[in-house]
């Protein structure tokens, strides 16, 4: 005579299942995770790398600006940016803001937005400058042009708050 075989019961098999397929999902779920966490770590780690070199061109930009040295300001715009204001301008436009802001004595970026434009992308970094005589608040548009930041607008504004005053 053979031993009586016994089964477990239908419920009891059911849930054995059903804990092996919730744990097949999440060790689906964190497989995908660890797929996409490689890529999205490399782009943020890109796009701070890239902010610290337009920031590091634009920090330069704005000392030597505000040190009224416009050939080497102007070394630091884009090609745009030359062909559509003249040496003369853009001396104008450097001594003025230097007037008005006085000797560099700090600059710290409170902001920076990567721009997408139909000529290519590039970032917007504010920064709050504070000079000799005054404070502004000075926004810059950098591009880039084969593979170095260069400034393509300047826009100052008196002030360290987005107010206008």
């Amino acid at each position: 005579m053979t031993a009586p075989q016994t089964h477990p019961a239908p419920a009891a098999v059911d849930g054995r299942k059903r804990g092996l397929r919730i744990a097949c999902v999440g060790l689906g779920c964190l497989s995908l995770l660890g797929v996409l966490a490689v890529p999205i770590a490399v782009a943020i780690r890109v796009s701070v790398r890239g902010r610290n070199e337009a920031d590091a061109v634009a920090r330069v930009f704005i000392r030597v600006a505000l040190d009224r040295d416009t050939k080497h300001a102007r070394e630091l715009t884009s090609r745009e940016w030359r062909s559509a204001m003249t040496e003369a301008d853009f001396g104008a436009f450097v001594r003025s803001w230097s007037r008005l802001q006085g000797p560099l004595k700090a600059a710290k970026l409170v902001s920076w937005q990567v721009r997408a434009e139909a000529r290519g992308s590039g970032t917007l970094l504010r920064y709050h400058v504070h000079g000799a005589s005054r404070a502004t608040i000075v926004m810059l548009v950098l591009v880039k042009e084969r593979d170095e930041w260069r400034v393509s607008g300047c826009d100052y504004r008196l002030g360290t708050s987005d107010r206008h005053e």
